[in-house]
């Protein structure tokens, strides 16, 4: 029986992957980085922590950087990718999502986000998406210098809403996300496919989706 609902944020309920790009590109232009070699970079890093971005920014950019350096660069990746999000007007979750919380809420369901981000971020999404209509921020699980491993943020977000993994259902983007989840305890998924990635074939997913319009609610029925 499903009782609680776990949220990847990027990509998942917020599709965004032209402005992380977007952002990346920034960054690597102000590294003095080969442009032409922007791609083969943005490939490596794609999906990874702030701190792997970096540090294979200063092998593009053939040297290594200072603390402070290192530093401003992790700094900047989110600086740029909230302007990219204020500049192109993007305040607006996934389609869909919206009418799924209200659903949630109003049938006893208790909700959470999972988001390999640091502190700084998800305030801004909660900011720019205005999640506290639906979300406790407190009770986010991210990377806030403590936990730092998405294995561990799934725990910790089942935990801080009193749900037990197997009792949840997690949608998620990455295969890596779920992959960290079912590490995590949790056996129920939707894989949001947005941008048309293979499907995953795991018997625990039980739904595929490209935005939340096209869930089928009976889902939670099971």
């Amino acid at each position: 029986m499903i009782k609680g609902v776990i949220f990847d944020y990027n990509n998942t309920l917020y599709f965004d992957m032209d402005i992380a790009k977007a952002a990346f590109r920034q960054l690597f232009k102000e590294a003095g980085c080969d442009e032409s070699e922007f791609e083969d970079f943005y490939t490596t890093i794609c999906r990874s922590p702030s701190s792997v971005a970096v540090k294979l920014l200063s092998e593009f950019a053939g040297r290594e950087f200072s603390k402070e350096e290192a530093r401003h660069y992790t700094g900047q990746i989110d600086v740029y990718y909230q302007q990219g999000c204020i500049d192109m007007h993007r305040d607006r979750l996934a389609e869909g999502a919206e009418e799924l919380f209200d659903y949630l809420i109003r049938n006893g369901y208790k909700i959470n986000i999972c988001t390999a981000t640091v502190d700084f971020s998800v305030d801004f999404y909660f900011r720019n998406t205005r999640l506290d209509r639906w979300f406790k921020r407190e009770l986010v699980a991210n990377d806030d210098g403590h936990i730092s491993n998405k294995v561990e943020m799934y725990r910790k977000a089942a935990e801080r809403i009193g749900v037990e993994a197997k009792d949840c259902l997690v949608f998620e983007d990455s295969p890596k996300g779920i992959e960290d989840a079912m590490k995590a305890g949790f056996k129920q998924f939707v894989y949001v496919n947005h941008y048309h990635n293979p499907s995953i074939g795991l018997k625990e997913i039980l739904q595929e989706i490209e935005d939340f319009t096209q869930l089928d609610y009976s889902i939670f029925e099971r």
